[in-house]
């Protein structure tokens, strides 16, 4: 890939940081795949028993764990492109997030929103521990 896709990636990435997404049923998983197919091209139909994704903490955990068995292949290191599954410890349990991974300069950054966050930022993957945030991994879609 060509540091000139990366960059302009990057950019058009750009738009969604700091403006407020919509919060009533949308979430990080709604925003990462409408960045996956604005900006990747990738229009992706969910199997038919994922096809209304959860809302709540418990049921985007038990979903994100089997469409990451159903959907996603894992890889050993971040891509351009590629998916992240985060989490982050809640006073009592593990809330699961996804985000997308984008190079620049080198360096691989997180595009992502959440309710708390109310928008979209860039994170710097090694800042995400600092944040506390953990890598469940990295994903390719099969």
């Amino acid at each position: 890939m060509t540091n000139q896709k990366l960059l302009n990636d990057f950019l058009s990435a750009q738009k969604y940081v700091g403006i407020n997404l919509p919060t009533e049923n949308y979430d990080c998983a709604d925003f990462f795949l409408e960045v996956q197919e604005k900006i990747f091209n990738v229009c992706w139909s969910m199997p038919g028993n994922l096809i209304k994704h959860k809302r709540g903490a418990l049921g985007q955990i038990a979903q994100f764990k089997q469409a990451k068995n159903l959907i996603f292949r894992k890889i050993d290191q971040p891509t351009h492109g590629c998916i992240v599954l985060i989490i982050k410890r809640d006073h009592q349990r593990d809330l699961w997030h996804i985000g997308t991974i984008f190079e620049k300069d080198g360096e691989f950054w997180v595009l992502h929103t959440s309710e708390v966050m109310m928008g979209a930022a860039f994170n710097r993957v090694y800042d995400l521990a600092r944040l506390g945030q953990k890598i469940e991994g990295y994903y390719k879609w099969k």
